[in-house]
C-alpha cells in the first residue's frame, strides 16, 4: 500500500522541516449527504507546519468498516423492496 509519509517518517513530508509524530484529530466527512464524525482518529503531524497525514492503518479500517455498512444497507433496502412479477 503507498502512502504519504516519507521514507525516514520522523520527517514531514509536507515542509520537510518538522517532525511528524502521532497524534489525534477529529475526522469529519459527509457520505451520502450524512454526517460522519469519528473522534480520536489518528493522524501524523508535523511540529513545524502542522501539516497531518492520516494513519493509513487507521484509513483502511474506516474505509473497510464503512463498505460493509453500505453493503448491509442496500441488502437491507433490496430485502424490503418488492419484486415485480410478469403479471404486475
Amino acid at each position: 500500500m503507498k502512502t504519504n509519509l516519507p521514507a525516514d517518517p520522523e520527517t514531514c513530508p509536507h515542509c520537510y522541516v518538522g517532525r511528524i509524530q502521532q497524534s489525534f484529530i477529529t475526522y469529519t466527512a459527509i457520505i451520502e449527504g450524512k454526517l460522519l464524525s469519528v473522534p480520536d482518529f489518528p493522524v501524523w503531524r508535523c511540529n513545524v507546519c502542522h501539516a497531518y497525514v492520516y494513519d493509513p492503518v487507521a484509513m483502511g479500517q474506516l474505509q473497510a468498516s464503512l463498505s460493509a455498512h453500505q453493503k448491509a444497507i442496500l441488502n437491507e433496502k433490496a430485502r424490503r423492496t418488492p419484486r415485480k412479477t410478469a403479471a404486475s
